[in-house]
């Protein structure tokens, strides 16, 4: 496992040429494939590179964009004054 870095290369999506985020694990000399896929699998749900490229699937407008954490700030708000009671 020496020649596997620690971290995964994460690379944000440049939007105007639409690159795909890239993960790259690197296989020890002795680590047998589950291992490696288990490491890569981990680093996927650490690094959310799934939930970006599901966001990124579809176009969403700017107001929607907004609506939406507003929507949810104010579900959040009625929680926790539904708590304080």
């Amino acid at each position: 496992m020496g020649s596997s870095p620690i971290f995964p290369t994460y690379k944000l999506i440049n939007i105007e040429t639409k690159n795909l985020n890239m993960l790259i694990i690197k296989k020890g000399e002795k680590e047998s494939i589950d291992k490696v896929l288990k490491r890569y699998k981990k680093k996927c749900r650490e690094t959310r590179l799934l939930k970006d490229i599901r966001a990124r699937k579809e176009f969403v407008k700017p107001s929607e964009i907004k609506r939406k954490t507003k929507q949810k700030a104010v579900y959040l708000q009625e929680q926790k004054d539904k708590w304080k009671q």
